[in-house]
């Protein structure tokens, strides 16, 4: 095992190793990242099995035709492509369940105060129960994609929310956050994985819980104490402990 690490360079982590490695499959790749722009498709995980990398997604039926399409392209690559299953999601609470049983996952809340945050993202907080989930690979220009979850249609006219679903109350919203960017950033650099994201509006703070896995969980609480001892944001971590379905109660 310490052969096949050094091999790689592998850098040693709390209870795991990282390994940096390129994927030269540029074509597939690219096609993969249109589907990441489709709205309300978001990346569950990823991983490597059997020499295929497998990623695990999930979106809104109306988007099936826009998806479909995409994967009419990626599948002409026959010798390197394959669908494996397509279908409807069992929901989020079950796949975390699933994720849960091969290896073990934790939770981390904090929150945040929104005094300096984008002006559109107080706006859009001030509607009572909605929750975001935060999507994978969407920041460009230092703006970041939610997909915010209500209980009602959302008629206030709101600057970068765009309507998903009328019928399930399902939007998604572009915002900058200066600060969820800088946390992001800096998990990105110590390579900390991280599974999903729910960002809920709680009084004049927004409160983030992330899901990863417990081996990264030092690594990434390390990250927001950090920031919290320098005293630069309002920050208060909330919740620190392993998933159990008990924890969607107080998200």
């Amino acid at each position: 095992m310490m052969a096949l690490l050094n091999r790689f360079n592998a850098v040693s982590r709390e209870d795991s190793y990282v390994v940096d490695t390129r994927i030269n499959n540029v074509k597939d790749l690219a096609i993969i990242g249109k589907l990441m722009e489709i709205p309300s498709f978001v990346i569950n995980r990823s991983d490597i099995y059997k020499g295929f990398l497998n990623i695990y997604s999930r979106f809104h039926s109306s988007q099936i035709e826009a998806v479909s399409d995409l994967l009419a392209q990626y599948t002409s690559d026959l010798a390197n492509a394959r669908v494996e299953w397509l279908g409807p999601s069992p929901g989020i609470t079950k796949v975390i369940d699933l994720i849960n049983s091969e290896y073990p996952v934790s939770v981390l809340t904090y929150e945040f105060s929104m005094d300096n945050e984008d002006g559109n993202e107080i706006e859009l907080a001030s509607e009572t129960n909605i929750i975001g989930e935060l999507k994978n690979g969407e920041n460009r220009e230092s703006y970041l994609k939610l997909i915010v979850y209500s209980d009602h249609n959302i008629t206030n006219p709101i600057s970068g929310l765009e309507e998903i679903s009328a019928e399930d109350h399902l939007y998604e919203f572009s915002f900058s956050s200066p600060f969820v960017n800088s946390v992001r950033d800096s998990a990105n650099k110590n390579h900390i994985m991280r599974l999903r994201y729910f960002l809920k509006p709680v009084g004049s703070k927004m409160r983030v819980s992330v899901f990863l896995p417990g081996a990264s969980m030092y690594e990434y609480y390390s990250i927001l104490y950090s920031i919290a001892r320098k005293k630069e944001h309002n920050i208060t971590v909330v919740h620190l402990m392993p998933y159990s379905p008990e924890v969607w109660e107080f998200l």
